[in-house]
């Protein structure tokens, strides 16, 4: 039923959590521990989807808006008169309209040009009428970048920009997509069979709102912090009732090599720290098992903004450092003022001979953790352009080179938008 499944959905309340940035020009970053106690069945690396939850304040704007608010926890039936249509199987077919709005749909996707000729017909007033027509026209397609797009409008927005906009409330179940889960990769090691931990960006949109799921779960670890604590490093009990839904995705190439000999390099920026911690908490526990394990050299190469506000899990790299887990770290801040090397890829290109030897002689392992946009496409450009320099071959070679570690899973990619 969810996207890549690979276990049931579980409930977990939050056992503990911690900030793990702080001062201006920085991202929110929060470390949570859920329980896990009935599900060990993954490696460093995977990823957990978690079920968000529209926020009750926008539900019961909706609900106020369009006159349900009396009739939204009753029980319903919902099919479809029209035999050549489907009932998305996304929505239950006996449930209640709050049940809906809270779990089911995404009131806070852009409107595409065909829900807004809906809401128009569903338009009293003319001249809003009038508007919502121009909007999803042909003619008004640079006043539907401005309004809709560039601002990020959603449903709500647009039912306080035209009051008079009510369709009834199969209309939305017809044109609103499904509430999809959020991926987290996991920052722990399996053989810490009792708890996972992940680590996510609090995000604020364009329009002033908290990222949906980051939101979610903040208040609900808030829930159990006092205020003086600004949510650092205190353990939460578990009298609170709220849990977090979530599930273990099916597994992808971004794991540890077979071989534990191979040596591996990975590259992260932010929160695309976060399955290498987990990679190196891994085999510290292995070696906490087994002292004569022996593995391949681990190089790290991270970048974030300042050295002292969001270099997250700093003490525990250094650690790991120290105890010859991390063989190599190499860190990059790009709003540090008397940093020379800003990003990552400066530092790929700065010790280019060492990282491109292990992968041409060594048989390496390339791990890429990060933005796409902002930090996968240069990375990868740069790793190329340092493979034909010290390779000293062509640039198509070179080009064809990156291709076959993509091919063979040694050069992997957990990126996003």
């Amino acid at each position: 039923m969810y996207p890549f499944a690979s276990s049931q959905i579980f409930e977990s309340p939050i056992h503990s959590a911690q900030l793990l940035t702080s001062g201006e020009d920085v991202n929110s970053i929060l470390e949570v521990e859920l329980q896990n106690e009935k599900y060990t069945d993954f490696e460093p690396g995977d990823t957990i989807g978690i079920l968000p939850k529209n926020t009750n304040e926008e539900i019961n704007f909706i609900l106020n808006h369009l006159n349900l608010s009396n009739i939204a926890d009753q029980i319903i039936t919902i099919s479809c008169t029209n035999s050549s249509k489907r009932l998305p199987n996304f929505i239950p077919t006996r449930t209640t309209i709050r049940n809906i709005l809270t779990w089911c749909l995404d009131i806070r996707c852009i409107p595409k040009k065909l829900f807004l000729r809906m809401l128009s017909v569903h338009t009293q007033n003319p001249d809003e009428k009038t508007r919502l027509e121009q909007l999803c026209s042909v003619q008004g397609k640079d006043d539907y970048t401005k309004f809709i797009l560039e601002k990020e409008t959603n449903l709500i927005d647009i039912f306080k920009s035209f009051p008079s906009c009510k369709p009834k409330f199969d209309r939305l179940l017809e044109h609103l997509p499904r509430l999809n889960p959020r991926s987290y990769s996991i920052c722990s090691s399996p053989l810490e069979k009792s708890k996972i931990k992940i680590v996510l960006s609090i995000v604020k949109h364009k329009n002033n709102l908290m990222g949906l799921c980051s939101g979610y779960i903040k208040d609900i670890a808030k829930q159990k912090l006092t205020i003086e604590s600004n949510l650092e490093n205190l353990s939460l009990n578990n009298e609170n009732n709220s849990k977090i839904n979530y599930y273990f995705k099916n597994p992808s190439n971004f794991h540890l090599p077979s071989n534990q000999n191979t040596p591996i390099i990975m590259i992260a920026t932010g929160t695309g720290i976060s399955p290498f911690v987990g990679f190196l908490q891994h085999r510290q526990k292995q070696l906490e098992m087994d002292s004569t394990l022996k593995f391949g050299e681990m190089w790290l190469f991270y970048g974030c903004r300042y050295s002292n506000k969001d270099f997250i899990y700093k003490n525990d790299l250094n650690i790991m450092l120290e105890a010859q887990i991390l063989t190599k770290m190499y860190a990059c801040f790009s709003r540090d003022k008397d940093q020379k090397q800003k990003y990552v890829q400066d530092n790929l290109r700065l010790y280019k001979n060492d990282v491109i030897n292990l992968i041409l002689h060594r048989n390496a392992v390339v791990y890429i953790c990060g933005d796409k946009k902002k930090m996968a496409v240069d990375v990868k450009s740069e790793i190329i352009n340092n493979i034909k320099d010290v390779g000293q071959i062509s640039e198509n070679e070179a080009n064809e080179f990156m291709e076959m570690l993509v091919k063979s899973h040694r050069y992997v990619e957990d990126i996003w938008q």
